[in-house]
């Protein structure tokens, strides 16, 4: 069993791990906006996998009038020793959260926010061009 604190974005019990991942919007139609649909898209893409769903930030901007929602969701993998530690590879996790995304676009009067995919796009490029680099010079014998 190991449980690493609130930040973090494991928790494992036995062979389960939940994997953590944020997903935050603005509402662009604050008194439209329904939160059955929400948990709606969140099932159809990721049902099988999807644990828990908590809102942890709800603000309202008075000078703007602009309402931003932030959620936890937490996704149910077995651990199976696959190269990133979890039973579904971030590859996948990250691919998903972006169908959910775009699921939530469009059919919800919301505007994505999510860092996390931005970060990992930037990422995996930087590790992409890292590699190219270290093969060029390995044919070069630099």
């Amino acid at each position: 069993m190991k449980y690493i604190g609130l930040n973090k974005t494991e928790i494992t019990y036995g062979s389960i791990v939940h994997v953590r991942r944020d997903l935050c919007f603005t509402l662009l139609a604050p008194g439209e906006f329904d939160t059955h649909e929400f948990i709606q898209i969140l099932f159809e893409k990721a049902g099988a996998i999807i644990e828990t769903v908590e809102i942890f930030n709800a603000y309202h901007n008075p000078e703007t009038g602009e309402v931003t929602h932030t959620y936890h969701l937490t996704f149910r993998c077995n651990n199976t020793g696959s190269k990133a530690g979890y039973g579904y590879p971030v590859e996948f996790l990250n691919a998903l959260m972006y169908e959910i995304e775009l699921e939530c676009e469009a059919r919800m009067a919301v505007k994505v926010s999510n860092y996390h995919t931005i970060g990992y796009k930037l990422q995996r490029l930087l590790e992409k061009r890292k590699h190219e680099k270290t093969s060029q010079d390995a044919h070069t014998g630099l």
